[in-house]
């Protein structure tokens, strides 16, 4: 049997036909075959068993790039993982930026 990340085919479609919250499961099942949420919906495509009115509640659109995602929780999150993940990095980036100027700036008052 084919599988994806040892988990077979037919254990995905099974975990996802029983699910109640369809959208929260195709983000378990992504991270259980370590894969992302476009690849589980490809195979559920593949097999006859996705219906997009299935996540309609679940989904939501980035305010960063557009881009619908499905949401794991509905605390208003605005941004896809992919652009909460650019901005942590950013973030991280300025902090790190900031820092090296602080330390240039006492180093050059010594």
């Amino acid at each position: 049997m084919i599988s994806q990340n040892g988990v077979d085919y037919e254990q995905i479609l099974r975990l996802y036909r029983i699910a109640e919250n369809k959208g929260e499961q195709i983000l378990i099942l992504a991270e259980l075959t370590a894969s992302d949420e476009e690849t589980i919906i490809e195979v559920l495509k593949d097999h006859g068993v996705f219906n997009p009115e299935d996540i309609a509640d679940s989904l939501r659109t980035c305010t960063g790039c557009g881009r619908k995602y499905i949401a794991r929780d509905r605390r208003g999150r605005a941004v896809c993982p992919q652009c909460a993940f650019r901005r942590r990095k950013q973030r991280e980036n300025e902090k790190k930026k900031k820092k090296r100027e602080e330390k240039r700036r006492q180093e050059d008052g010594r």
